[in-house]
Parts: structure tokens; sequence; C-alpha cells
């Protein structure tokens, strides 16, 4: 759950290089997840923050999770999010550590159980420590025309709430991707139109916070 104090001084961002060794033989996920991957169905499972997130988002089947895996390929880790060609495969938050120090490790429930050191000190809430250079991709469940059918109703209304309280409340959310299928030539779907009402709600309720 988002009650960390140390969740505020991560508005500050990671520091973002591309590696070297991108080229190199390719990591494993245990490389830099230990315990288990960060899943948020509701609100409550939102895990305690390792690092600044940058949460990507989008019509179902516009490439999300493609592009983390890319990014995974960049930074010499082998790609392990869940594609398809058909929408609709994405259906929590999931977290995605990249660049840390160590192996990022969380409990089930969500609690932050293993992290470097020096990634650790980068969490000081009083910003005197050095920026880490650790940071989390935040893959997102598509909005839009797509085929649900095997999930309830009610488990569907529970998306665009989450996706406005992870938007208007986490502290270390330092960016937000918004991609669009390049399918209907930079038209906007019905899918973009929901996420770009929830970035204005949520754009409003993080500055009556002194949100960045």
């Amino acid at each position: 759950t988002d009650v960390n104090e140390h969740d505020k001084s991560l508005q500050k961002g990671p520091v973002l290089k591309v590696p070297n060794h991108a080229q190199s033989n390719k990591k494993s996920r245990g490389d830099q997840l230990c315990g288990f991957q960060p899943k948020a169905r509701y609100s409550w499972h939102v895990p305690q923050p390792a690092g600044p997130e940058i949460m990507l988002v989008g019509r179902s089947n516009a490439g999300k999770s493609t592009l983390i895996n890319n990014v995974l390929e960049l930074y010499g880790f082998s790609p392990w999010a869940p594609v398809s060609e058909l929408g609709g495969r994405t259906r929590t938050l999931n977290w995605y550590p990249m660049n840390f120090r160590g192996p990022v490790g969380w409990a089930k429930i969500g609690q932050l159980t293993s992290l470097d050191e020096a990634d650790r000190r980068a969490l000081d809430p009083s910003g005197s420590e050095e920026a880490g250079r650790g940071f989390c991709l935040v893959d997102s469940f598509g909005l839009g025309e797509v085929d649900y059918t095997d999930l309830k109703a009610k488990r569907l209304q529970t998306w665009g709430p989450l996706l406005h309280g992870y938007l208007s409340e986490r502290h270390c959310a330092v960016a937000v991707l918004h991609l669009v299928s390049s399918e209907f030539e930079g038209t906007l779907t019905n899918g973009d139109e929901q996420l770009l009402n929830i970035y204005t709600r949520a754009a409003r309720a993080r500055e009556a916070e002194s949100l960045q």
C-alpha cells in the first residue's frame, strides 16, 4: 500500500542511462526481481515503492507490453512481459524494476523486502542522498473496445478508479507515457478518450495536493 513516507522523495525522478552492456548476454528476470512481481487488481494491491515509477498507458493492444520488453532488452534482460496478438492480455497494473543495483524483492502483500543499500539510501525523504539509478515501469491494462467477456462487469468497473487513484495519489509516479496505435493514423479511439478524461481529473487532484 502507498503509505511509505519515502515515496515523497521519489518525485525527483530517476537517472536514466542506456547501459553499455545492452548487447551482452541477456540477464534473467531473477537478476532484477526476487520474490513476487507486484500486480495490482485493486488499490490495496499497489506495492511499497522501490524507486521512481513511469506508467505506460494506452488503448488495448497499443503495444505497451511490447515496449516494456524492448526496454528490458535494452537494459540487458530477457523479455518477460506477456504479450499477445489479441488485445486485453494485461488485466492488472504490473511493476517491472529496471536498472537497480541488485534484485528488488516484494512480499505477496506488496511490502518491499529486498533492496540494495545504495538504492535504499536514495529513498531518503530529506532529498540529501544522491538520486538512485533504478526505476520501475508500470504496465497498465488497456481501455476501449476489446473482448473481456470472461471478466465480470464488476471487475471491469474497477479499472477506471484504480488508474485514477494511482495517477492522482502516487507520489513516486514521475511520468506517464500514452501510447497511441499507428493503425488509426494518430486518431484517438474511445479508449484513448477515456484515458484523457482520467488524466484530467487526476491532474486536478494532484494539483490540489501539491503533487508534481
